[in-house]
């Protein structure tokens, strides 16, 4: 019985791993592209965080009880676990703001900190808030 139920599991494990593969390649393309935009903000974690956080909230809302999507686990593992998982950079965040407290002090990294998980959050709202809206306009 044990074998069966992993042997389920494992459309969930391709899912996150391939979503995860092509979320980091996105984030780090895009840090690529950020890179050179100067000072000391990382903008690339910051824009990055921002978007995979409306996308996340965006998608939850969408398959929600009474959303417009039913899709199957593993498509939604795909999306919200590997791929915005693998796009998203807490880790990153992490070391980034012990840099900041390193370099800069508790000012600069506590408002990078407190900042960045406030619209972190407010980007996951407005995902969630502006997708529940469009699908119940309809």
């Amino acid at each position: 019985m044990q074998a069966a139920s992993r042997r389920d599991r494992w459309p969930g494990y391709l899912a996150v791993a391939v979503g995860s593969g092509l979320g980091g390649t996105l984030r780090w393309s895009l840090s690529g592209l950020l890179a050179d935009q100067g000072g000391d903000m990382p903008w690339a974690t910051v824009i990055v965080n921002l978007s995979g956080s409306f996308l996340v909230g965006a998608y939850a809302s969408l398959v929600s009880p009474g959303g417009p999507w039913a899709h199957s686990v593993p498509t939604r593992l795909f999306f919200m676990t590997g791929f915005c998982g693998g796009f998203t950079t807490f880790s990153m965040f992490g070391l980034e703001t012990l840099g900041a407290l390193q370099v800069s002090g508790w000012r600069w990294a506590g408002a990078y900190a407190l900042g960045s998980a406030l619209a972190w959050l407010g980007a996951a709202w407005a995902g969630f808030a502006l997708a529940r809206r469009a699908y119940q306009g309809r």
